[in-house]
């Protein structure tokens, strides 16, 4: 467990560090570190259809490990349409694994929005460094009210449906996973603190 929990903090740091950013969130690792008077954790999935694979991707990197290929950057805060670049936007940004439950604390007076997110199909490390990148919009955005007695906050499954050539033609929104996300939530942090489903709408202009 210590190994992966390494592998995949090296996977992050590689990650925000070719983002050019050093304030990324990330998945949570330890929710004893959330503190409840001001923030709720945010519980999610990113799910490709059909699932990227490593070998439809050229990442030739020192480092980032075998798995960098399942690192999606989501869009929060402000929608893609007001940034100029959104690959360098910290504050905006929170670095996931697709096809795994991500964990993110978020400031519980203000609504969590979803704007997306964007990864790495091109990377290249060395002298001739190269990136390319592609980024999935969510049109008009998820926003979540955060429930006043709410800790723990379950948005759903949010699958992106692309082509070969990584065109996006669908987004799916289902919260039917709840019961099997809460169970795994319990065990991965070795708690009885429940979710509660979030009420999604279009982020409010």
């Amino acid at each position: 467990m210590l190994n992966r929990q390494i592998r995949f903090a090296t996977l992050i740091s590689a990650m925000i560090l070719l983002a050019g950013c050093t304030t990324a969130k990330v998945s949570l690792e330890d929710i004893s570190k959330v503190d409840k008077t001001t923030e709720v954790i945010i519980v999610g999935r990113i799910e490709m259809m059909p699932k990227i694979t490593k070998e439809e991707l050229s990442l030739k990197m020192v480092f980032g490990g075998d798995e960098l290929y399942k690192n999606f950057m989501i869009r929060t805060g402000t929608d893609i349409g007001e940034m100029t670049d959104y690959t360098t936007d910290a504050d905006n940004m929170a670095v996931v694994k697709t096809e795994e439950d991500f964990y993110i604390s978020h400031n519980r007076d203000e609504p969590f929005k979803l704007f997306g997110g964007w990864f790495y199909t091109q990377l290249h490390g060395g002298s001739n460094r190269t990136r390319s990148t592609v980024f999935f919009h969510i049109k008009d955005g998820m926003q979540i009210e955060i429930p006043k007695n709410a800790n723990v906050v379950y948005l759903g499954n949010i699958k992106f449906k692309r082509d070969e050539f990584f065109n996006l033609k669908d987004i799916d929104l289902s919260q039917d996973g709840f019961d099997a996300a809460q169970k795994r939530f319990q065990k991965k942090f070795n708690t009885k603190m429940t979710m509660v489903k979030a009420k999604v709408t279009p982020v409010k202009k």
